[in-house]
């Protein structure tokens, strides 16, 4: 239950990083607070958390590769690893989304 919550911060960390990068403080500050929904009992907090997963995996981290890919290419640059690395972290996104409905279960006192 506690590597479920390790794994939504670890994503949420990287994502405020990714938009820290861009000096977008405002999803800095969204991201950074996103973990706390998984404290909560509430099911659609948990869909909340759930939804901006899944949107985080293939509405952020797959057009970041798409864009980055294109311009490594263009200055002829090397993006294969860049490719593999952020496959990686779009698919551990994905997975953390996924696992993340379990969420509601373990937080529940019975």
């Amino acid at each position: 239950m506690i590597l479920r919550r390790v794994m939504v911060f670890l994503v949420c960390i990287l994502l405020a990083a990714h938009f820290l990068r861009y000096g977008n403080t405002l999803l800095v500050a969204v991201f950074a607070l996103l973990p706390l929904l998984s404290l909560t009992t509430n099911k659609y907090a948990i869909y909340l958390l759930q939804t901006c997963l899944f949107f985080s995996a293939f509405g952020i981290w797959l057009p970041t590769m798409v864009y980055l890919t294109q311009y490594r290419m263009a200055m002829a640059e090397p993006w294969l690893q860049m490719v593999l690395i952020l496959t990686v972290v779009m698919v551990f996104t994905a997975i953390t989304a996924w696992y993340a409905k379990d969420l509601k279960e373990t937080n529940s006192v019975e």
